[in-house]
Formats: structure tokens, C-alpha cells, sequence
């Protein structure tokens, strides 16, 4: 009975002494880090080319959808498969590397953002 008790006790404070998100570190791979500015879900680089969090991004061609897609899946093993041309957005298929389909996003042309629509 006391070795159950100490376990609990021991289990209980153990918790209480690791913080809830003591693997942060170890997910933050973006780049865009500087010393302590790591954050669990990646950071944002402003630059130039992109301005600030959020801004529009108007895309025109379709060389441009797939420029910007390629550099959303960058580092992933995913790639852009075809890429068709709607009214108000480009449509393209998100493959494998084995040329299997594993998504469909939808890039607006007004803005830029990315979706999934599957």
C-alpha cells in the first residue's frame, strides 16, 4: 500500500515539474527563429517579398501558382501535380512521390492563400 501511494505521489509531482510544452524546441525548424523567439507552430519571416502576417499576395499566372505552391511545399516531400485555371482561383493537385493525389488546394488569385478543398 505504501509503495502504491509513493508511486502516485511521485507520478503527480513529476507532472507538475516538466512545462506542458517542454518539446517546443525540438519543433521549431521554420529559420526564422532569432535566439529565444521560437514558437511551437513556426514563426513568420517578413521580408520584402512578402510583408507582413497576412498580407495579399495577388497571383496571375499560373506560373505564379506554381511558384508559390512550390515554395509552400518546400521541404515537404509533396509536390505540385496539375494545375488548372478558374475564374477567381487556381486549382492544383498536391502528390506523392509516388504520383498519387493526396490533396487538391485552391490558390485565390486576389490574395494569395492557400486551401485545401478535399
Amino acid at each position: 500500500m505504501r509503495v502504491i501511494f509513493l508511486l502516485l505521489t511521485v507520478c503527480t509531482l513529476s507532472l507538475g515539474i516538466v512545462p506542458v510544452d517542454a518539446l517546443a524546441e525540438r519543433r521549431c525548424e521554420t529559420g526564422c527563429e532569432r535566439g529565444g523567439e521560437c514558437r511551437p507552430y513556426g514563426g513568420y519571416c517578413r521580408n520584402r517579398r512578402q510583408g507582413w502576417y497576412g498580407s495579399r499576395r495577388e497571383v496571375r499566372t499560373e506560373e505564379e501558382a506554381r511558384a508559390l505552391l512550390s515554395e509552400y511545399f518546400a521541404g515537404s516531400r509533396a509536390s505540385v501535380g496539375s494545375l488548372a485555371e478558374r475564374e477567381t482561383y487556381f486549382e492544383a493537385d498536391v502528390i506523392n512521390p509516388l504520383g498519387k493525389v493526396i490533396d487538391r488546394v485552391i490558390i485565390d488569385k486576389r490574395s494569395g492563400r492557400i486551401r485545401s478543398i478535399y
